[in-house]
């Protein structure tokens, strides 16, 4: 059998990858199997070990084409205080909503990481790296913050790792409820109102409310 070119082979693996990614969002992370993957691909359970060394390299590599709940903030934020001005950080919340409902993947791997994915054994260490990223992404908030204090821009009485945590919970919740039922509320719509909120709690001189949510009526 002649030997796959580079270009193949990427493809291949990126099948791989797709694969997986339905596969996980199906079926769940702890019940999906590398051979389930594999006939989902349209290829033998061979072709995986050539490209990944277990189930968890290969979850790994599926978390590597996406990025988690602002861990775009990381290489946007500055520490120096006269760069990033709370606009800034406004932007790059709305950025990351916006990003969930227009990428599909985007929306697939985090209604993985939010709802299908079991904290087991096997993918332990996938766990532990997000943990890594996410203290990662604390630690540069937080200097924001302390930026932000410097300049008058944050209330006197929130201290910045408390903001810096108060923006990650709220973004990551917003992530995993929309996740959840994507028909509750118009995400794209709300995006706008729904940032001011949370920065209208943590700035001095928060921006005005600029658009109505739009949720389904649960009234009986």
């Amino acid at each position: 059998m002649p030997r796959k070119t580079k270009t193949e082979a990427q493809a291949t693996r990126e099948g791989l990858l797709d694969a997986a990614e339905e596969e996980f969002l199906e079926q769940g992370v702890s019940r999906t199997t590398l051979d389930s993957i594999a006939q989902r691909a349209g290829v033998t359970r061979g072709a995986i070990y050539w490209h990944f060394r277990n189930k968890t390299d290969l979850f790994n590599a599926m978390l590597d084409r996406v990025q988690l709940p602002m861990i775009e903030l990381l290489s946007e934020l500055h520490d120096d205080d006269e760069s990033a001005p709370c606009e800034n950080l406004r932007k790059l919340c709305l950025f990351a909503l916006y990003k969930l409902v227009s990428d599909a993947r985007h929306r697939r791997v985090h209604a993985i990481l939010f709802h299908r994915c079991e904290h087991v054994d096997e993918i332990n260490s996938s766990v532990q790296r997000q943990n890594v990223l996410i203290n990662r992404m604390l630690a540069s908030l937080t200097r924001y913050f302390k930026g932000a204090a410097k300049r008058g821009d944050l209330r006197a009485d929130v201290r910045p790792e408390i903001a810096a945590r108060a923006v990650h919970v709220y973004m990551t919740g917003l992530y995993s409820d929309w996740l959840r039922n994507p028909e509750d509320f118009n995400l794209q719509l709300c995006v706008e109102s729904l940032i001011d909120v949370l920065l209208g709690g943590l700035l001095r001189d928060p921006p005005a409310f600029t658009r109505q949510c739009v949720f389904r009526d649960h009234a009986s």
